[in-house]
């Protein structure tokens, strides 16, 4: 899949949210958000994006927050997007991977709900990769 056909991907799906808060996401915005961090972080494969919560911050903007999964671990992921309203694209995005002060950390999948308090308050810490377009 091209960078255009992934961003267009998303922003086709958090437009459908940003519209209608009522209806969840489809599967397209967990893989074109992965598909989107594989660019900049090319190993490992991820394969989805756990327990995620959305939250509308204006009539063009939607931050994603969960836990990225690839092989048997998991890790705090999250994803702040502008949408295009007259179009299918990213105006811009930033995503967010793991934690700065435990940059290597991998928590195994089973493990995962110890990093549920972490997504709640992650004013507290940093993180440890930030890609920006």
């Amino acid at each position: 899949m091209s960078p255009d056909d992934i961003e267009a991907l998303i922003a086709r799906d958090a437009r459908r949210v940003l519209d209608n808060p009522e209806r969840p996401p489809t599967a397209d915005l967990s893989v074109g958000l992965r598909s989107l961090l594989s660019r900049h972080l090319p190993a490992p494969s991820f394969e989805g994006i756990l327990q995620p919560t959305l939250r509308i911050k204006a009539d063009d903007r939607l931050e994603v927050r969960g836990l990225i999964a690839w092989e048997q671990w998991v890790e705090l992921f999250g994803a702040d997007l502008h949408i295009a309203a007259d179009r299918e694209a990213l105006l811009e995005y930033v995503l967010y991977f793991g934690r700065k002060d435990q940059p290597d950390r991998r928590i195994p999948v089973e493990q995962r709900a110890e990093l549920i308090q972490e997504l709640r308050k992650p004013g507290e810490w940093a993180w440890a990769q930030v890609f920006r377009r």
